[in-house]
């Protein structure tokens, strides 16, 4: 069984395994075998009345199987396409809207970095090359990341990625409450690159469906969640839902984006519990340090319902509570997500590196 308080261990010690899943679409001496196990994340009840905030994420991995193949090497890169000339995808299969698939950079300069595939229909992949997602193209430019192509080129590997409707159901099999607008129902806030999004299981259509909060409702069933978003999710409903994700253990450092200003929901992406001082957030590039959460940035953490705030002082991280403790072994909970918010007004985003918080073995 999993247990989110054991840390500081080889992480096959510290999470149960479900299986072992070779890699073998790389020549013998480089194939893999991930771990792979489950992680339970309980959503708190609300009241019926008035809702229950709370931050989650999705910690675990799922390699997609494929027709062609679901690792390989780069052969190619253009700022916003790949390809492998040996992936013998079928067109299409990578930009299913129902099912959409993700990047993972395995090696090299851009190792950890984690890229949604498109699935509109003007770049459905091709047997060959595949387009990353439109929000995705706006904070990277493939050809800048050092992606090294060719026979000894840097390695990749296709994820599966959740949607609304595969993550989190509906009332009949998961006990989301669905209602005819966000204040009757559960809400489920993204954002992305800065935009806020809120969706909601909607009743007073045919059929049901989950709905984005926007002029004409939208069905918003195939809204992609992949495991580097962070999720606001909002319970009305008195009775708390429990989710259960299953898949392969992050074994790449992580490379994610943060917005230059405003706000980032960041995912814990690790199966484990870490530390706020194991971040590295406070080395961002241009993360505001000082002495009071007045002239610095601030993390907002939730666990177990209980909010709180911290910033860096340039030396340690503080809470905001009385005398202003140092706080660098704040708990950051397995399956949460980080709420970054950043002052000032500067464009753009910058990428945070992290190192994985365990050993496989």
């Amino acid at each position: 069984m999993f247990d989110p308080h054991m840390k500081n261990l080889p992480l096959c010690a510290a999470i149960g395994f479900a299986l072992a899943l070779p890699l073998r679409a790389l020549p013998a001496q480089e194939a893999a075998t991930i771990p792979s196990g489950m992680v339970s994340i309980s959503i708190p009840a609300g009241t019926g009345a008035v809702k229950k905030t709370s931050l989650i994420s999705l910690p675990l991995l799922e390699t997609a199987a494929l027709d062609g193949k679901s690792v390989g090497r780069f052969t190619g890169v253009t700022s916003t396409t790949f390809s492998d000339t040996s992936a013998d995808w079928t067109p299409g299969e990578l930009s299913n809207v129902a099912e959409p698939k993700l990047l993972l950079i395995t090696s090299g300069a851009a190792e950890g970095y984690i890229f949604l595939i498109s699935t509109a229909a003007t770049s459905q992949n091709t047997a060959t090359s595949a387009t990353i997602s439109a929000d995705d193209s706006v904070v990277a430019d493939l050809t800048s990341l050092g992606i090294r192509t060719g026979e000894s080129g840097d390695t990749y590997r296709i994820l599966n990625c959740d949607t609304l409707a595969s993550l989190f159901g509906t009332p009949e099999t998961s006990g989301v409450l669905g209602g005819t607008s966000p204040t009757t129902a559960d809400s489920i806030i993204l954002v992305v690159n800065g935009i806020t999004s809120t969706y909601y299981y909607k009743t007073d259509v045919t059929p049901n469906r989950w709905t984005k909060l926007a002029w004409g409702n939208p069905d918003a069933s195939n809204t992609p969640v992949p495991p580097y978003y962070g999720i606001q999710y909002g319970r009305l409903g008195s009775t708390s839902i429990g989710l259960t994700v299953r898949g392969d253990i992050p074994s790449n450092p992580r490379k994610a984006f943060v917005k230059n200003s405003g706000t980032t929901f960041l995912a814990q992406f690790w199966p484990v519990d870490s530390t706020l001082g194991s971040t590295a957030i406070s080395s961002l590039p241009g993360w505001f340090s000082g002495p009071s959460p007045n002239t610095a940035d601030t993390v907002i953490i939730t666990s177990n319902g209980v909010t709180s705030t911290f910033w860096f002082d340039g030396t340690n991280w503080r809470k905001l509570a009385f005398g202003s403790p140092i706080s660098d072994t704040a708990l950051i909970p397995v399956g949460s997500t980080l709420s970054l918010v950043k002052k000032g007004t500067v464009p753009g985003s910058s990428m945070l590196s992290q190192n994985l918080p365990y050993t496989l073995q």
